[in-house]
């Protein structure tokens, strides 16, 4: 059986890929999306979403879930916020508010 295959023209130019490697690993981004937006701006040339991950995969980059660590406290900043914190509490007057209902986050199981 013969293969008639034949791959589309690269979007990228080779010094553009070479420019793109080197700020990726500069730069880190926990979407593709933001790739895309980077690779929009800076060459002003569009890519999908899946387009970006097969060229990404094929540069040898590959995603890592990014993971939570705390930070280091602060400990004379923390009490520099709870004495502020205190004095605003008791030179406010009684209709003022500190914190307002709508700011509050709404966890709803249902939209």
């Amino acid at each position: 059986m013969e293969s008639r295959y034949q791959g589309s023209v690269a979007n990228l130019t080779k010094e553009q890929e070479v420019e793109l490697r080197k700020h990726l690993r500069s730069t880190i981004y926990q979407t593709i999306k933001g790739v895309i937006v980077y690779v929009q701006k800076t060459y002003q040339i569009s890519y999908s979403l899946e387009g970006m991950t097969h060229f990404l995969h094929r540069m040898r980059f590959s995603y890592k879930k990014t993971k939570v660590i705390p930070g280091k406290v602060d400990l004379g900043k923390q009490e520099q916020f709870k004495g502020e914190y205190e004095i605003l509490k008791t030179t406010k007057n009684s209709e003022d508010k500190i914190y307002k209902e709508k700011n509050k986050p709404q966890w709803r199981s249902k939209p």
